[in-house]
């Protein structure tokens, strides 16, 4: 399944987007109780993920066309298969490490952002 425009999942009790493959717009997460991105392999915009403390992996999602927000995701520990972001990934407060992109996802660390807020 494809969503040709804006997910807005703020504040919602969804746990899993299950069918969708991808997300033409924006995927705002926010305060949301999602634990898993199902079958999502490509975002076209930003993704915000806001205290998503359900959330442990990105899963299958592999591509975001510009940036991902994942700030306060205190229990993320895996970008699962991400291979590429437009612009900058923001994991201030994530469990996503700096030895752990390096290890895992070397190509991403230049876009990387721990500090930004």
């Amino acid at each position: 399944m494809i969503i040709k425009g804006v997910l807005n999942l703020r504040g919602s009790s969804i746990e899993s987007l299950r069918e969708i493959t991808e997300i033409n717009g924006n995927l705002f997460l926010t305060d949301s109780s999602i634990i898993s991105l199902g079958k999502l392999k490509k975002v076209g915009g930003d993704i915000s993920c806001w205290d998503c403390s359900n959330l442990i992996s990105l899963g299958n999602l592999e591509k975001v066309g510009k940036q991902i927000k994942l700030w306060g995701c205190k229990n993320l520990t895996s970008l699962g298969k991400l291979e590429y972001v437009g612009k900058y990934l923001l994991i201030r407060g994530s469990g996503i490490t700096k030895e752990y992109i390096l290890r895992n996802h070397n190509k991403l660390y230049a876009q990387c952002r721990w500090d930004l807020g």
